[in-house]
């Protein structure tokens, strides 16, 4: 599915619950809704089979639910996250305003490093009218284990 259609701009992060690094990435995402607060974010907590109920809550989502302008949710077994080819945490689907997806990738510039990256960069030009890349590679622990 290429297009989600909403009327709005939206921004969604995918997050393995207990990835050391995905603060770096829920870090950049928190600067981008403050750069942009008319975007809506959404996070995605992938919750592998066979876990205990609430076992995706902890210092990742207390930080997500804490960020202004977003949303967290649970996503079990993955299934969202396959859906839109997220493979690793900190994968990032920006989806335009007519529902294209205008942007797959990693908002940070390296695994478990905030800052100022191209990720930040390309969401931050097509939220200002210009066009940019289109994917960027993701750097974060893997959604998914072999068996899953």
């Amino acid at each position: 599915v290429d297009r989600l259609e909403s009327g709005q701009w939206r921004l969604w992060l995918f997050v393995h619950p207990r990835c050391p690094c995905a603060y770096a990435g829920l870090r950049e995402l928190e600067e981008t809704i403050h750069a942009h607060p008319e975007l809506v974010a959404q996070v995605w907590f992938v919750v592998p089979p066979d876990t205990t109920d609430g076992w995706e809550r902890g210092r990742n989502w207390d930080y997500a639910t804490q960020i202004a302008g977003v949303t967290v949710g649970s996503d079990s077994h993955g299934a969202i996250a396959q859906r839109y080819g997220a493979e690793t945490s900190g994968f990032a689907l920006l989806i335009a305003s007519d529902g294209r997806i205008v942007f797959r990738g990693g908002l940070t510039p390296g695994r478990g490093r905030p800052g100022d990256g191209t990720g930040r960069r390309i969401v931050h030009a097509w939220l200002t009218g210009q066009t940019a890349a289109g994917e960027l590679p993701v750097f974060g622990c893997p959604l998914f284990t072999p068996d899953e």
